[in-house]
């Protein structure tokens, strides 16, 4: 995350913490995966919270090995998952369907990613309070309105309006970030992903309410 090694490392624990309340409230096996988005997000933070010590402490190696799972993540990850968790979250057939191709679109951004990640040179560095990890990464237009559409757009053909929600905030999210840190944007706009994924619970407390004392 960005800013600083305790923050990066307040968020993850808080995330993390979030994650797995969140899944012992999901009720049905469809709702994990989706259940599981704030504790694979404090996961994230917490290794970005590796770098920042990692850099600070000049531990070049430690700081490139975390780097690498950061980038794993966020780069291959995700694209594979979030359509994955909305399709296996979806009821309604013709949505379901839609997100199908979503996930299949996600497979092949995900391995377009790791292909580029495995064989290009990774430099993290911080500046302006900011991780930037620098790499020669070849993400032609098409490449990146595909992620753009399978971790975010994929949402948006939710019967859930609070899943709605959730990919509507994480696409102007994103927009935000390109736009105020473009350098440092993956660290930056994972982590305003990050706070966003408090949605996920409320969803599945909503969709999971308490039974009422008698």
């Amino acid at each position: 995350m960005c800013f600083s090694a305790s923050v990066s490392f307040a968020m993850g624990s808080a995330l993390t913490a979030t994650g797995v309340v969140t899944v012992a409230h999901a009720k049905r096996r469809s709702e994990v995966p989706f259940a599981l988005i704030p504790l694979w997000f404090g996961i994230q933070q917490l290794t970005e919270g590796v770098v920042w010590v990692s850099l600070d402490s000049h531990a070049a190696l430690t700081a490139l090995a975390a780097s690498y799972v950061y980038l794993f993540l966020s780069n291959v990850f995700w694209p594979m998952y979030v359509p994955y968790a909305a399709w296996r979250l979806e009821r309604v057939a013709w949505r379901k369907h839609v997100k199908l191709w979503f996930t299949l679109a996600g497979i092949g951004v995900g391995a377009y990613d790791l292909f580029f990640l495995m064989n290009a040179p990774l430099v993290p560095y911080a500046t302006c309070g900011h991780i930037v990890y620098s790499y020669p990464f070849a993400h032609p237009l098409i490449m990146t309105a595909l992620y753009v559409a399978v971790v975010c757009l994929s949402f948006l053909f939710s019967s859930s309006a609070i899943v709605r929600l959730f990919g509507a905030l994480t696409f102007l999210s994103l927009v935000l970030a390109y736009y105020l840190y473009s350098y440092a944007f993956l660290s930056v706009w994972c982590f305003f992903a990050a706070g966003l994924s408090v949605l996920v619970y409320l969803y599945i407390r909503r969709a999971n309410p308490r039974p009422a004392k008698s």
